[in-house]
């Protein structure tokens, strides 16, 4: 199962521009791996449905507010996608119990909350038709916050 993590979803590109999710597009990540690689967040363009949904993981992420949808999930084999960049951050809007505006910004390597370190190259973004995808590498980190690390 995919959890609609954020929405109006925007991944500033450290070659310039920006990467913007269509209209409608949830960021959407499968914590199992399952259904889409657990290192990898998928910007794509979901259909809700009324009917409540009991995943624990669901729950956890958006509280009581969580409902069920459809998405078409396109290839997750990358050579049917477009690197278009590397992301600088990603910012995107949560609703459920932690609801606001959120952006995570990659490349700062922290300790004790200081900025000890930044790296030259962020995630890879790639395209497919209106859908993105950002591959955040081994060792990412989600949790009911959303992105952790990198």
């Amino acid at each position: 199962m995919l959890i609609a993590v954020g929405w109006s979803v925007r991944i500033p590109l450290l070659e310039g521009g920006t990467a913007t999710g269509a209209p409608h597009a949830a960021l959407l990540h499968d914590p199992t791996g399952r259904h889409w690689s657990k290192c990898s967040g998928l910007v794509t363009t979901i259909t809700k449905r009324g009917e409540a949904c009991d995943d624990e993981r669901a729950l956890k992420y958006l509280g009581t507010t969580a409902h069920q949808g459809t998405a078409a999930l396109p290839p997750r084999d990358l050579g049917a996608w477009k690197m278009i960049g590397h992301a600088a951050s990603i910012l995107y809007s949560r609703h459920g119990k932690n609801a606001g505006k959120y952006e995570h910004e990659f490349g700062q390597h922290r300790v004790a909350g200081f900025v000890v370190g930044v790296s030259d190259s962020g995630p890879r973004v790639y395209a497919r038709g209106a859908a993105l995808r950002i591959e955040l590498g081994a060792g990412c980190v989600w949790d009911e916050r959303g992105i952790v690390a990198p």
